[in-house]
């Protein structure tokens, strides 16, 4: 279910977003291009992916505020983990259009 939300967002992020915003295809712009989406898209991605998460499993706000104090950091010390490596891998070189 998480991927239904998460991956359209992930696709313009990644195909449109980061492109225009560091359009150099160097070392220097993948350190970029991993920086903005560190420390500002996989904040914002996760902030809402709780809400949206027991907003489709039919469950009150109130679920998804306290899913958010309990889940928020340790799913982003979880990303910070795994995340950085591999997108550095993927801005340094897979082409945009894959």
């Amino acid at each position: 279910m998480g991927t239904f939300f998460v991956a359209p967002i992930l696709h313009v992020s990644y195909s449109k977003i980061l492109p225009w915003l560091v359009p150099e295809v160097t070392a220097a712009g993948a350190l970029k291009k991993l920086a903005v989406d560190q420390l500002i898209a996989a904040p914002l991605i996760i902030l809402f992916f709780y809400p949206a998460i027991n907003f489709v499993e039919g469950k009150p706000m109130s679920r998804a505020v306290e899913d958010l104090k309990e889940k928020y950091v340790p799913t982003m010390i979880t990303n910070y983990q795994i995340w950085p490596a591999a997108n550095l891998v993927n801005f340094m070189f897979i082409p945009i259009q894959y």
